[in-house]
C-alpha cells in the first residue's frame, strides 16, 4: 500500500519549503487599493481575495526556484486577527481562497512539460487551520 506522497518524499530526501511571503509581498510595492482599501493596507492574507494573481506569482517564483512545498498565504488568518482588520466574517473565505491559490499553482507546475523531470514534487502544504 502506497503512503502519502509527501511522507514518501521526506523519506527519500530533504524537502525544500518556500520562503517568507511577507517580504515577497512587500517587494511588490502594492497600494492600499491592492489590499482592498486603506483599512486593509498591510493585511497580507486579505490579498488572497483582492490580488490572487500576486499571491500566485509568489508561489510560482518559489516553485521555479526549487521549492517542493508552498504554504498557503494565511499566516495570520484567524478569526481573532482578521477581526482586528474588520474582516473577521471573511476568515473562512480568506483561508479557502489561500488554499485554492496554492493548489492551482501546484497543479499548473505539475503539468508543465518542461518540469516533467523534476516533478516528483508532491504537494503544496495546506496550512489553513483557521477556518472558524
Amino acid at each position: 500500500m502506497a503512503g502519502h506522497p509527501y511522507l514518501e518524499l521526506i523519506e527519500r530526501r530533504a524537502v525544500v519549503f518556500d520562503g517568507a511571503m511577507g517580504t515577497q509581498i512587500q517587494a511588490l510595492e502594492l497600494t492600499a487599493a491592492d489590499f482592498g482599501g486603506d483599512r486593509q493596507l498591510g493585511n497580507n492574507d486579505h490579498l488572497s481575495l483582492t490580488r490572487p494573481d500576486a499571491i500566485e506569482g509568489i508561489h510560482l517564483a518559489y516553485l521555479e526556484a526549487g521549492a517542493d512545498v508552498v504554504e498557503t498565504n494565511s499566516f495570520q488568518a484567524s478569526r481573532i486577527r482578521m477581526s482586528e482588520w474588520g474582516v473577521g466574517d471573511h476568515t473562512r473565505e480568506i483561508n479557502l481562497c489561500a488554499a485554492r491559490i496554492a493548489r492551482q499553482v501546484r497543479h499548473v507546475c505539475q503539468n508543465r512539460r518542461d518540469w516533467s523531470d523534476r516533478w516528483d514534487r508532491p504537494t503544496c502544504l495546506m496550512i489553513c487551520l483557521n477556518l472558524h
